[in-house]
């Protein structure tokens, strides 16, 4: 991913969120994990994504296949997610734009 990336708020976010048998968040603040079953196209998989530390430049995943072709997938799925593919910087830019928005935006970049 690329920085600043609210990693504990999206932890936060997903333990508050999760669903019984299918995801759950282990661990103490900072040191979490994020796990999920995942339903694919060519059978089942689980995935575990890591919480880096503040201003860590990356999430660690581990992605558990019943078929190696569903690599592309569950990586995707993951990306998607944790919003990956999103340039945080531009995000910030446009949200700045709003008199209501910029102070928010300003305190907690990302």
């Amino acid at each position: 991913h690329r920085g600043p990336y609210a990693t504990a708020a999206l932890f936060d976010l997903l333990a508050a969120g999760a669903v019984a048998r299918v995801e759950e968040v282990t661990g103490p603040p900072g040191r979490r994990t994020y796990r999920r079953t995942l339903r694919l196209p060519y059978g089942a998989g689980l995935v575990a994504v890591d919480e880096a530390p503040p201003g860590g430049p990356w999430l660690e995943s581990r992605i558990q296949l019943t078929d190696l072709r569903d690599l592309t997938t569950a990586v995707q799925r993951v990306r998607r997610l944790f919003d990956l593919d999103a340039d945080p910087y531009a995000v910030d830019e446009a949200l700045a734009a709003d008199p209501r928005l910029a102070p928010l935006v300003a305190a907690r970049p990302g």
